[in-house]
């Protein structure tokens, strides 16, 4: 009995298929015109799309102004040689360090997207233009800064009037320690030193000579704040 069945199950499904078949040819041929066969169905085009095509660097294509955009990758998973190809693949200089590169490259993927929401989109020869422009600027920036920084240290070193001798100088002294001009301290940033200190350091000194002229030794006495000759 499973065997008659899995039979009928099979021949069921294959008149299916051939009634299916019989029933096309027969609808054909009564839609075909009398004098040659049936004529091929048209393909539908798709409906133009108003959207700007948008070419992905990746892909090989990079095309700027042309109704492209030029997308930024990830910069840090590139290396050296990989930056050099993607900045060829544009129509970018390779000078420079990495650093450089990626700056150059993330103007362009700027100026590409202004450019792709014109109306007309700038062409990629004058977006290669104004990259090159906006590095130039850079440079010259730069370039004055390090002008500017280096002006500013001489001439505070010749201003210094005694160069190291100001910068040893407490702050907020003011007046004539301020400027540098050689004048002595006010008297109340002068150190005051008292009559026993001035006799304790005589001390000091001359036990230190002594045993170079007599062959003494020193030795620290518990009743004396310095030390002197036994």
């Amino acid at each position: 009995m499973l065997q008659l069945s899995k039979e009928l199950r099979s021949i069921c499904t294959t008149w299916k298929h051939n009634r299916r078949a019989i029933l096309a040819a027969a609808n054909a041929s009564a839609t075909a015109p009398a004098g040659g066969a049936a004529p091929a169905p048209a393909r539908e085009q798709p409906a133009p799309s108003g959207r700007r095509k948008v070419c992905a660097i990746g892909a090989g294509q990079g095309r700027v102004g042309d109704g492209g955009v030029v997308k930024a990758v990830h910069y840090h998973s590139l290396n050296d040689s990989k930056m050099k190809a993607l900045l060829i693949r544009v129509g970018l200089p390779v000078g420079g360090g990495k650093a450089a590169m990626v700056a150059r490259h993330k103007r362009l993927v700027l100026l590409s997207a202004a450019s792709n929401d014109r109306e007309v989109p700038l062409p990629k020869a004058q977006l290669l233009r104004q990259v090159a422009a906006w590095e130039r600027e850079k440079d010259k920036e730069r370039m004055a800064n390090a002008k500017t920084a280096r002006a500013g240290l001489v001439s505070g070193s010749a201003g210094s009037g005694g160069g190291s001798r100001q910068a040893l100088r407490p702050a907020g002294t003011g007046g004539a320690a301020a400027a540098g001009d050689g004048s002595p301290p006010p008297e109340s940033e002068k150190i005051v030193i008292s009559k026993e200190m001035k006799d304790g350091f005589s001390a000091l000194i001359a036990s230190a000579r002594s045993p170079l002229r007599t062959g003494l030794r020193l030795c620290s006495c518990e009743q004396r704040d310095f030390p002197l000759l036994c």
